[in-house]
């Protein structure tokens, strides 16, 4: 989402011997213009592509992540993906692996980032402060940063009309933590081949290959 930070990328990618300084700052929530882009701008020579997808997994729902995939990839390209984990074992299981990464995301430092964005959207008066939960996205474990209005009274945003309901707190951020099994069912499931490259030591954190 940063300008600066994607031009810096392609100015070291061209140091470092790259052939060109393309660069694209989007909404990848619109992943029809990114196939689009990334076939006109980075695809003429139909030769097959190695695309990398590291970071942006946790944060996207499974839906999104697979609508993506699909629409960006083409026979014979490759795409590295990287995915936070909750760190199963033989002596772990789910809710404890889960409740073992939580004080990660519920602390007073993340808290107070939070915090910040909902004063910098003109929302802090209208939250309580800002709470760190497990919970589920599209049925995959995540830490969900929830803040529960303090009135049902509606009010306008930006040329939106917004009518908040106690019982339907704010969802201000949300991390998925897969297992290595459920990140594979889910890609399968969407007709990829799916293949583990690496996975670190603490069981944190691992990168895939996923073709078509």
């Amino acid at each position: 989402i940063s300008h600066d930070l994607v031009a810096e990328s392609a100015q070291k990618l061209v140091a470092a011997g790259a052939g060109h300084q393309r660069s694209l700052v989007c909404d990848l929530a619109e992943s029809a213009f990114l196939a689009d882009w990334l076939d006109r701008v980075a695809g003429r020579e139909n030769l097959p592509r190695l695309i990398t997808f590291f970071g942006l997994v946790p944060n996207l729902a499974p839906s999104v992540v697979t609508r993506i995939f699909r629409s960006i990839l083409r026979p014979g390209d490759v795409l590295l993906a990287s995915a936070h984990l909750a760190p199963v074992n033989d002596d772990t299981e789910l809710p404890a692996a889960m409740r073992s990464v939580l004080p990660q995301y519920d602390n007073p430092e993340t808290l107070a980032w939070l915090t910040a964005a909902l004063e910098h959207a003109g929302l802090k008066d209208r939250v309580d402060w800002p709470e760190m939960k497990i919970g589920e996205v599209e049925g995959v474990p995540a830490f969900v940063a929830l803040a529960r209005w303090k009135s049902s009274e509606p009010f306008e945003k930006e040329g939106h009309r917004f009518s908040p309901k106690r019982e339907e707190p704010l969802r201000l951020f949300h991390s998925l933590r897969y297992t290595p099994s459920l990140f594979e069912h889910l890609l399968r499931q969407a007709g990829f081949s799916v293949e583990l490259l690496s996975i670190t030591s603490c069981r944190q954190e691992a990168i895939w290959a996923i073709r078509r």
